[in-house]
């Protein structure tokens, strides 16, 4: 059990540091719900340091986790494994098609999604 909580922590610090890019409101480790504070428990020590953007991105990120099916985990789960065996300098990219990505209107994001879909399978 307490590898899955951390395997969920780390997945979730990894990705919603590289793609959060909105503010919103703080929240500190004493006011998360216990089982948000068990699936974050590595990031005990510094969350309060955390970007307050970081905070909220990885608490939906958990909420995110938990509402998924065994599939859905497994696919994140390998998705932040071939993150992590990426370079910085691939990271750094990735991220900067990812802002790229977001600056396309909505439809040309839906066109360009099915697309990825279409090709992956």
């Amino acid at each position: 059990m307490n590898r899955i909580v951390n395997k969920i922590a780390s997945i979730f610090l990894a990705f919603l540091l590289a793609f959060s890019s909105y503010a919103q409101e703080s929240v500190s480790w004493n006011s998360l719900e216990p089982q948000q504070q068990t699936v974050l428990k590595k990031l005990e020590g510094n969350w309060d340091q955390l970007p307050a953007q970081w905070r909220q991105s990885l608490l939906k990120g958990v909420d995110r986790f938990q509402n998924m099916t065994p599939e859905q985990r497994q696919e994140a789960n390998k998705k932040f494994q071939r993150w992590r065996q990426r370079t910085p300098e691939q990271h750094q990219n990735i991220r900067k098609r990812f802002e790229c990505f977001r600056k396309f209107p909505s439809e040309q994001q839906r066109r360009l999604r099915e697309v990825q879909k279409r090709f992956k399978n």
